[in-house]
């Protein structure tokens, strides 16, 4: 891991040093992302731009290594793209500052649902409310949203200095933030099989028409959604339960059963653990554990560990 980790920063000191003509500065990072993965890119800055388009190098770094891109195809490849979030940038009027502005950060605070689990270098500089055993809830400043998709930044303890109120206070206003901007959305495993795949593919499939899939309407980070006040619980009363299952499939989304349904603990971690493994992107993994919601308590808990 160290290796692949110093040869992927040498690739990105070369592609650097093939940009630095073209920018006023161009810095080499490495970000610790969702499950500790560690990105490596290049950040662009200029002197009459406010904004700094990070482009990460380890997917170029792939390509370059199975000869699909040459070092100059990369830097070719990065300059379009920093070219590109630019004027993105100017046209969504991102301003930079309002990162330093109390009722800004107000406005944008929102949570995203994260796992625990392999994830304690990337957790070390986020500010987070535990959830359950597993499970917390990180804070994020909302940037902007387009057709490319929703760009947040982490919320930081500096931020949150300037907020200057309890982080409680803080992660209700951030939970009713998300809410707004992405409202929650349920629908049957079933009929979703059948919008997909056709009305044939339910039967062949046999899918018990009482697991659910919870998102938001924009199906990223939607897992986030069963942090919304009364969300779970409405649940249970529109299905006449006293608990829910809560099967992690990813960040984005979430399978919900019904404490009636028959399912037995295994079968649901099968289902949550075979979930893991189709995942294409590392980064939207959430937990290999399965958790219950008491409408009861108002809580949720790990029923796993």
């Amino acid at each position: 891991m160290a290796n692949d980790l110093k040869e992927l920063t040498d690739f990105a000191n070369e592609v650097r040093d093939l940009l630095l003509g073209k920018y006023d500065d161009v810095e080499v990072q490495k970000v610790v992302k969702n499950h500790d993965e560690i990105l490596v890119g290049v950040t662009v800055r200029t002197k009459n731009n406010r904004v700094s388009p990070n482009v990460y190098l380890n997917d170029y770094y792939r390509r370059y290594m199975d000869n699909r891109m040459s070092i100059q195809d990369v830097s070719v490849e990065v300059q379009r793209i920093v070219d590109e979030n630019t004027k993105d940038a100017m046209a969504a009027n991102i301003d930079p500052f309002v990162f330093l502005n109390k009722s800004e950060l107000l406005k944008r605070v929102i949570v995203k649902l994260t796992g625990t689990d392999n994830n304690e270098q990337y957790l070390s500089n986020c500010v987070y409310v535990p959830v359950a055993d597993g499970l917390v809830a990180v804070l994020h400043v909302f940037v902007s949203i387009s057709d490319k998709g929703i760009y947040t930044s982490k919320l930081t303890k500096e931020m949150l200095d300037v907020i200057g109120m309890p982080l409680e206070v803080v992660y209700e206003i951030a939970k009713r933030n998300t809410q707004m901007k992405f409202p929650y959305s349920v629908r049957s495993l079933a009929s979703w099989i059948k919008r997909v795949c056709g009305e044939d593919a339910v039967e062949k499939i046999n899918i018990d028409d009482k697991v659910y899939i919870i998102t938001n309407i924009v199906g990223i980070n939607g897992a986030s959604v069963i942090l919304y006040d009364d969300v779970l619980k409405a649940f249970c009363e529109d299905h006449r339960c006293d608990r829910v299952y809560i099967l992690p499939s990813s960040i984005h989304e979430l399978f919900l059963i019904p404490e009636d349904a028959f399912v037995d603990k295994t079968g649901m971690l099968e289902i949550v653990r075979s979930a893991n493994k189709t995942l294409q992107d590392s980064g939207s993994y959430l937990s290999d554990d399965v958790f219950m919601y008491d409408a009861s308590s108002n809580k949720i808990s790990n029923i796993t560990k």
